[in-house]
């Protein structure tokens, strides 16, 4: 197997990728926890009601909280002197509006307090996720009441993709150049009777300025290898796909935020009865149908390069030196 010279280095994830990767699971746990706060505490409310009045449970008691409340005292130790009695029995009665009993009976009733703490912890938990910009980095605007949050310019991102676009065909342009080619024969080894050029060499170079030029220019990541032996396992659906078809097979996660994940590239080739599988792996960056074709055009190429110069290496070679070779 070969592998990119920074092999040992893989493919960095930063802690705001971290963090963008966790706040869906997050937010969504946070959700879990309070609507099973909910849940348990309604379910203990019923079971405690159950126990003590079994009709309340079903809304048919005809106790007062009075007659409940009296129920629970012990006749010994209720004492009340004369005194304490008759400024009861004065005690001017309640001017409590029929509004502010039905009010009363609303926020006092324990159920409607757990259902309106959840709703209260609900909201909040959603507008703090909503404040948090890389929540919602792919909106371009939000409005939560009177705040209006402007996110993303739709139009700059479409310059963006056409940007990329672009440069993905200028690669590809410079692969079928003669700039290419020469770059191609560099790696004639002249050291053997027979000069050749080693394919994996090659296409190990190419892939590491295609590697760095989507750095620069794209701002993507990844990190490639090439197999020549010993393919992996894991990819061997893909590989059998590749041989079948001679295509390059893609395989994106269908999360991109989770980053315990990577999304893939994959191509198998035959050269000169050697196999190779070229391996493309990202956590971060998507592979689309340009990549596809970008590989594609590689090996192609590499391979029509390789054939010329040797083939032209064959014609120059003097018959004394073929035949000292053979």
């Amino acid at each position: 197997m070969f592998k990119n010279k920074n092999a040992l280095q893989y493919e960095k994830r930063t802690f705001f990728m971290w963090v963008d990767s966790f706040i869906p699971y997050l937010y969504a746990t946070g959700i879990i926890v309070i609507g099973g706060w909910m849940v348990i505490s309604t379910i203990l409310l019923g079971y405690r009601t159950f126990n003590i009045d079994p009709l309340s449970f079903f809304l048919l008691s005809d106790h007062t909280i009075i007659e409940e409340n009296m129920e629970n005292i012990d006749g010994d130790t209720l004492k009340i002197d004369s005194e304490m009695q008759i400024q009861v029995n004065l005690a001017p009665p309640s001017k409590e509006t029929e509004w502010q009993s039905f009010l009363n009976s609303i926020i006092q009733s324990d159920l409607n307090k757990i259902i309106f703490r959840g709703i209260s912890l609900l909201v909040i938990w959603m507008i703090i996720f909503l404040i948090i910009p890389v929540g919602f980095r792919r909106l371009r605007r939000i409005k939560l009441f009177r705040m209006e949050i402007e996110v993303e310019n739709v139009e700059k991102a479409a310059i963006q993709t056409i940007e990329i676009t672009g440069g993905k065909a200028k690669l590809m342009a410079y692969l079928s150049s003669n700039d290419a080619e020469a770059t191609t024969l560099q790696f004639l080894n002249d050291g053997t009777p027979i000069p050749s050029i080693d394919f994996k060499e090659v296409l190990a170079h190419f892939l590491e300025e295609i590697k760095e030029g989507y750095q620069k220019e794209f701002d993507s990541h990844f990190v490639y290898e090439v197999h020549t032996s010993d393919f992996p396992k894991m990819f061997d659906e893909l590989i059998q796909e590749s041989k079948e078809t001679e295509k390059v097979m893609i395989k994106n996660k269908i999360n991109n935020d989770n980053l315990f994940k990577k999304n893939y590239l994959l191509m198998y080739y035959a050269y000169n009865h050697q196999e190779l599988v070229t391996v493309l792996s990202s956590y971060t960056y998507e592979f689309d149908v340009l990549d596809k074709h970008l590989v594609e055009l590689l090996h192609h190429n590499i391979s029509k390069n390789v054939e010329n110069i040797e083939y032209m290496v064959a014609l120059t070679t003097p018959p004394e030196d073929a035949s000292n070779s053979t």
